[in-house]
């Protein structure tokens, strides 16, 4: 004959036993959605106008991002950076340089784990370049808003989509910019696209270098093989070469 104590005692530890199970599955799964959750963090830095010198901003080891950088007309600005990641686990560093004074101001962004957004925004008070480098990048570079361009370089070795903007609202005197685009030592075309979209400012000449180009639009007249440019090409001068990619679409426009 079955103790009733005893049956008793076996439902009490089986439900305890569903119990603890039941309490780590839920455990389990408010732990991954707090370790997945996306989160962004926030940067900046400020220059006073004493500071104010070129500046140097170097983007590497990023993993399946997109990329945004633009313009604000804010004075004193040097950057605003959100970075969101796939998980809340931080692994980036952005670290800024202003020393020693006479070398141009620097930033580093750097990743060791897949990054899903970064969004920059530079000040115009001061002139950049960029420098960015990775592996299946959706990058978009919007040169606007009042923007310093003189002597600024804008330099892209990684793959994926890289887009290029730059309209006529640019700040520049004597000299232009460099554009480059791709690594002519690559065994594989990269960037897989370049799209490029170019409205040349009053006063600025432009030229262009790519071996397999595709033209939305074209208005600049003069066109020697695989180059394209203005009537003149001196200085102050927009120079774009696109060195590996597998895909190129532009708009040139004056």
């Amino acid at each position: 004959m079955i103790n009733l104590r005893e049956k008793d005692n076996k439902r009490r530890v089986i439900v305890l036993l569903i119990s603890v199970v039941i309490i780590a599955v839920g455990f389990i799964g408010v732990a991954n959605i707090i370790e997945n959750r996306l989160i962004t963090y926030h940067y900046e830095k400020w220059i006073s106008g004493s500071e104010n010198r070129n500046t140097r901003f170097t983007i590497s080891g990023i993993e399946d991002a997109n990329i945004t950088i633009s313009f604000i007309d804010q004075p004193n600005l040097w950057y605003l950076v959100d970075i969101t990641h796939y998980t809340s686990i931080k692994k980036h560093s952005v670290e800024g340089v202003t020393k020693p004074s006479f070398l141009p101001l620097r930033v580093h962004l750097r990743s060791i784990t897949p990054v899903r957004n970064i969004n920059i925004v530079l000040g115009t008070d001061m002139v950049h370049s960029l420098y960015i480098s990775g592996e299946n990048l959706n990058t978009r570079v919007i040169v606007d808003n009042g923007a310093k361009i003189s002597g600024s370089k804008c330099k892209f070795y990684g793959t994926g989509i890289f887009q290029f903007v730059l309209k006529e609202n640019v700040n520049f005197t004597s000299v232009g910019m460099d554009v480059e685009i791709g690594d002519f030592y690559a065994e594989i075309p990269a960037p897989e696209l370049v799209l490029i979209d170019i409205n040349l400012p009053v006063g600025m000449n432009g030229h262009f270098t790519s071996g397999n180009a595709s033209f939305i639009r074209n208005d600049w007249p003069v066109n020697y093989g695989n180059e394209w440019g203005t009537a003149s090409i001196n200085e102050p001068l927009l120079d774009i070469k696109i060195l590996h990619s597998t895909r190129v679409r532009a708009s040139l426009r004056i």
